[in-house]
């Protein structure tokens, strides 16, 4: 739109007592703006014609129509003082034979010109009419949505409270201050708000100050989980490598609610370790890890391939802001390698297994959440070899940790007690006939003295080819199987 600029070097200084006047149509007091700003200088007074009439209430309008638009007399220099003996009023200002004048009602939104228009014909007679032209500003804002959003849910619920963004653009034409507001539906609502999980279309509506209304659209989709951050060290394990070490494992959390016991939620996470260096840990720090949204107080963590389970509730396992967080680092709670076999002890299974696999290379250390069963290396150098056997022996009969709430009948619980010796004779009726290669002196069981003999330098013969089984929570008779 034009807009109105008188500027006193182009247009000539103000004379007192005189009225001001400049040529709308070729002179240069009209500048031509797209959008509104702040008045900065002459080029830049970005202003619609309702700010002046607001400014100006007397201000006249003494041209209209044709190009450059609409023309009037406010009394005062864009940038100086009030006009001196100007009273408001512009009489009789004949432009293209036609006098133009707002009437007194003269508001924000609207306003009256009266336009008389003067026949006279050859003998001097002459009438006139008087045309009524209302301005009205009906044009709504300008409104553009901000872009989608896509949140996960805070923890411990399954909804999320959600800091609405402002519009990404807001304008009128002839209010600045334009106001919007959020609804869903017909409902308004106020930022924050909490939104359930799922997608949910917000409308925002922009009204300015004649009420004219405009809206658009966006999104919010609460995603139904929680995010879970963990800090989880593996102990003892180093890949052999240059410092800093990294190492990928996958880590399986189990997520319960002991009150009413409830659960478990099961996730496993593929997490990157970092050992920085020979005298730090192996540790994942600050990893983000999303679970099934709900309410939990105690969660355990394992490497179903490599080591014993750990457990944990508050405060360690606790609620920050939005998010679980579960530092087993700070407990001093690390994973200990050196089950195999995903049951509930490191036992003499264990080593069977070991001495199965032992000489394996597996070409990398890292592991994935579909690795299969078995994955004997347990230092992440990615061969299985005395490294992985220090484990065995360093952690020999130890056991996972008490489960979450005193929870039972949950992998191994129901053991009573890690397997010390097995005999060979009875492996094929477990289909673990495999797993002989582990009796190195050849006495017809696997037991602690072939774990002595592997540390004196005894190794296992070639492995023997056997269908990779998992082994989960493994009960063998007694009558074959001592368990201490």
């Amino acid at each position: 739109m034009f807009e109105p600029v008188y500027v006193a070097n182009e247009q000539g200084p103000v004379q007192k007592g005189v009225w001001q006047t400049w040529n709308t149509l070729n002179g240069p007091g009209w500048w031509y703006t797209e959008n509104f700003g702040s008045l900065g200088n002459k080029f830049n007074e970005f202003r619609p014609l309702s700010y002046y009439i607001g400014l100006f209430p007397n201000a006249k309008i003494v041209s209209w129509g044709v190009a450059p638009g609409l023309n009037i007399v406010t009394g005062q220099n864009s940038a100086g003082p009030p006009w001196q003996n100007f009273d408001g009023y512009v009489d009789n200002l004949v432009f293209n034979t036609s006098v133009y004048d707002f009437e007194p009602d003269a508001g924000f939104c609207s306003a009256t010109i009266k336009r008389t228009w003067t026949a006279t014909d050859h003998c001097g007679n002459s009438s006139q009419c008087v045309q009524t032209i209302t301005v009205e500003d009906t044009t709504p804002p300008t409104i553009t949505c901000p872009p989608n959003i896509t949140v996960n849910a805070d923890a411990g619920v399954c909804t999320a409270q959600v800091t609405l963004p402002a519009p990404a653009y807001l304008g009128d034409n002839c209010d600045p201050n334009a106001t919007y507001t959020y609804w869903i539906g017909n409902t308004q609502i106020f930022s924050p708000h909490t939104f359930p999980t799922g997608t949910t279309q917000v409308t925002i509506k922009a009204k300015d100050a004649c009420n004219n209304e405009s809206s658009c659209t966006f999104n919010v989709t609460v995603n139904a989980y929680n995010e879970l951050v963990v800090n989880v060290e593996l102990r003892g394990v180093d890949t052999g490598g240059n410092y800093p070490q990294t190492l990928v494992r996958c880590i399986t959390f189990e997520l319960w609610d002991c009150d009413p016991l409830t659960g478990p939620a099961v996730v496993s996470k593929e997490l990157t370790f970092t050992k920085q260096s020979a005298n730090d840990p192996m540790v994942a720090n600050n990893a983000l890890v999303l679970v099934p949204c709900g309410e939990y107080n105690c969660i355990t963590a394992r490497d179903r391939r490599h080591t014993l389970r750990r457990t944990l509730d508050s405060p360690a396992f606790r609620i920050v802001g939005t998010q679980y967080v579960a530092d087993f680092a700070a407990a001093n709670k690390p994973l200990i390698g050196g089950n195999l076999n995903d049951d509930r002890w490191i036992d003499i299974l264990d080593f069977g297994v070991f001495s199965w696999k032992f000489g394996t290379n597996y070409n990398t250390g890292n592991t994935d959440c579909n690795t299969p069963y078995p994955h004997a290396d347990i230092s992440g150098d990615g061969i299985v070899d005395t490294a992985d056997f220090t484990f065995i022996q360093t952690y020999f009969l130890y056991g996972h940790e008490a489960n979450c709430c005193g929870a039972s009948g949950f992998r191994g619980e129901d053991e009573t007690g890690p397997l010390t010796r097995v005999a060979v004779a009875d492996l094929p009726r477990y289909g673990l006939e495999h797993l002989a290669v582990a009796d190195l002196n050849g006495d017809g069981w696997i037991d602690e003295y072939d774990v002595a003999a592997f540390a004196s330098g005894v190794v296992p013969q070639v492995p023997q080819t056997k269908p990779q089984v998992q082994i989960d929570g493994l009960m063998l008779s007694p009558v074959s199987v001592e368990a201490e």
